[in-house]
């Protein structure tokens, strides 16, 4: 994607944004000046083939008033849902189409701490960064379960990555039956290669 003037640095921080800032901003995005472009191209063919004012006037009220009801509702109500990142056949575009436009996706931050973790420190850390999901493997304790706890109250989406199946183990019984098996068999390598 080509990128130009303000736009050239992919990174704004529209909290610290003045007023001009933010209109000098807008109007200067690729998308809405192609947006701007496909509204003077129909103001020209309106314009071209117009007959009568109200309709004309009748039409533009309606569209000014009607699109922003769908988009919020739209928005509202599918993008910030919870079956479309759940599918994984709408899960890849529900992140593109939603996730992306939230956020600057170069603008990453990775945060390292120790355990263990208190339920007030955890919520408060995902007030502040204004975390919407969480991510976490099974690590079996309780070590980081105040997060878990932390997200239920803000009613936050949890994705849990279980851990991976055991292999299933050679069983003996006797002392013998286990000297039998250390001496003429090799068990299958483990997953973890030990």
């Amino acid at each position: 994607m080509v990128r130009w003037g303000f736009w050239k640095n992919r990174t704004h921080n529209l909290a610290r944004m003045s007023l001009g800032d933010l209109v000098f901003a807008f109007f200067t995005y690729y998308a809405v000046l192609v947006y701007l472009g496909f509204a003077g191209i129909s103001l020209w063919l309106a314009a071209r083939w117009y007959e009568a004012w109200q309709p004309l006037a009748i039409s533009a009220v309606v569209a000014a008033l009607v699109y922003p009801l769908a988009w919020y509702l739209f928005h509202r109500f599918v993008l910030h849902s919870q079956f479309l990142y759940r599918s994984p056949l709408t899960a890849r575009a529900w992140k593109r189409i939603h996730f992306d436009h939230h956020q600057d996706p170069h603008n990453l931050v990775v945060l390292q701490q120790r355990g263990p973790f208190d339920f007030d420190a955890e919520l408060r850390l995902l007030k502040e960064r204004k975390i919407d999901v969480i991510v976490s493997r099974n690590s079996g304790g309780s070590a980081s379960y105040p997060k878990i706890e932390a997200a239920r109250v803000l009613r936050l989406p949890v994705i849990m990555i279980s851990r991976p199946a055991k292999p299933a183990g050679y069983i003996v019984r006797t002392a013998a039956e286990a000297m039998a098996w250390l001496g003429h068999e090799r068990p299958a390598p483990s997953l973890r290669g030990v």
